[in-house]
């Protein structure tokens, strides 16, 4: 006796299991992979995102820093236009990281100076002033 019958029955059927089958293996991958990009890629996105966002914030505190640095320098030691020069860095330092801020400075003709840096931050707009007499050497 044949182990398998031979005949159209048993070849339909062998064919419709394995088209069947083939079938859910696409179904089930397409459904992986459209599990992947609802879920998935939104949550990285929002892990790139506060990243940058985090990192845009410590470059603004940073470039803040230093000028505020420079700044309070120039303030204890006002004696010459050389300070004027640190002011000027600090401001380049400022304009290069925070590319949503503004860095404006002026001189009097009796030596007063003028610093102010205003950015945005989020939603509001946030200015360092700063206004100082130099004495000469």
């Amino acid at each position: 006796m044949n182990r398998f019958p031979s005949g159209k029955r048993f070849s339909y059927l062998v064919r419709a299991r394995y088209f069947s089958a083939k079938g859910f293996i696409l179904f089930e991958v397409l459904l992986a992979g459209t599990l992947c990009i609802l879920l998935f890629l939104p949550m990285w996105f929002l892990v790139l995102q506060s990243r940058a966002a985090v990192l845009h914030g410590f470059y603004e505190m940073t470039a803040l820093f230093s000028a505020q640095s420079v700044l309070e320098r120039f303030r204890v030691n006002q004696m010459a236009p050389r300070r004027l020069l640190e002011v000027q860095m600090a401001a380049q330092e400022v304009a290069r990281l925070l590319p949503s801020g503004t860095v404006s400075g002026s001189c009097t003709s009796e030596a007063v100076c003028t610093v102010d840096i205003v950015w945005q931050e989020r939603t509001q707009v946030q200015i360092f002033h700063f206004v100082s007499r130099m004495t000469q050497e």
